[in-house]
């Protein structure tokens, strides 16, 4: 079932997949709370009901929060931590990386260390470039 954002006009594909993590999330709780209201507490069914529907919940909220950290940093809500860290283009970690690296001279062991950072920089910029995070390999294509 598409999300509420599927398909309009002017959303990014990032919120158009938080929107649908969203509606997904909004549909599990509802069928958590039917679950606990709907069937007699104690019964067979309703133990087996609440235990599913509380998985569901449980998924869906992993899902969404995962589709918040894709989410450019502005438009994550105030005070967001990312679960995990995304290499962005022009951010303060290839800032960083880039600084250290002009700092080393090209000759001898600086030359050595500013190659590895040369190369680690590359490697970041290629995981900014496709969108994927540090935890993940990504091979140039």
């Amino acid at each position: 079932m598409p999300g509420p954002y599927s398909g309009q006009p002017g959303f990014t594909v990032a919120e158009a997949r938080f929107g649908a993590a969203t509606g997904k999330l909004l549909r599990a709780a509802l069928r958590c709370l039917q679950a606990q209201h709907a069937l007699t507490a104690g019964t067979p069914a309703y133990d087996t009901d609440l235990e599913h529907s509380r998985r569901l919940l449980a998924l869906a909220a992993r899902d969404l929060a995962s589709e918040v950290d894709k989410l450019p940093g502005g438009d994550q809500p105030a005070g967001w931590r990312r679960s995990r860290h995304a290499a962005v283009r022009g951010d303060d970690v290839e800032a960083w990386l880039k600084r250290k690296r002009d700092e080393l001279e090209d000759e001898g062991w600086q030359g050595v260390v500013r190659s590895a950072l040369d190369d680690l920089l590359d490697d970041y910029r290629l995981h900014a470039d496709t969108g994927a995070f540090l935890d993940t390999e990504v091979c140039e294509r």
